[in-house]
Parts: C-alpha cells; sequence; structure tokens
C-alpha cells in the first residue's frame, strides 16, 4: 500500500471516529489535499506509461534505421563484380 492510500485510510478512520466538529472541520481540508495528491499521482503515472511507451517506439525505429543502415553500408562496402574489359583480337 502507497504513503498516499495509508494517509486517505487513516483520515477516513479519524473522520468516522471524531465527534468534534471543530476537529473534524480541521481534518476535512486534509483529507482532501490528500485525495488531491493522489489523483495527481495517478496523472503523473499515465504520463509516465505515455512517455515509456513512446520512448520504446522511438528505440525500436532507431533499431530498424540502424539495420536497414548497417545493410546499406555492408552492401557498399562488398566488392563489386568487375567489367569484363578483355580485347578482343581481330584476325
Amino acid at each position: 500500500m502507497s504513503a498516499i492510500s495509508e494517509a486517505i485510510s487513516l483520515v477516513e478512520k479519524l473522520t468516522n471516529s471524531i465527534t468534534d466538529r471543530k476537529i473534524l472541520s480541521a481534518i476535512l481540508p486534509i483529507q482532501q489535499k490528500i485525495i488531491n495528491a493522489d489523483r495527481e499521482l495517478l496523472n503523473i503515472e499515465k504520463e509516465h506509461l505515455i512517455v515509456v511507451s513512446n520512448h520504446k517506439e522511438e528505440v525500436f525505429n532507431l533499431k530498424t534505421k540502424i539495420v536497414e543502415l548497417e545493410s546499406e553500408i555492408h552492401h557498399l562496402k562488398s566488392p563489386r563484380p568487375q567489367s569484363i574489359t578483355g580485347k578482343v583480337e581481330r584476325g
């Protein structure tokens, strides 16, 4: 369980057990801030997953491009067939 989830659980237990309205009204803004922090964390985690997914796609594309370029380099380095330039003898 995350620290935020534990804090939410603790505040819920406190609000359920407190009968004094002054104390309860002091705890409710804290509870709201914890809930907001939890939402922000979820948004950050979603954005992180998007970044990771985009990164994986970019890495895949770059690796594909490297393979293509290595193949092209290999093709350019391989010996080419020499033109037949023999002399024709005339008799």
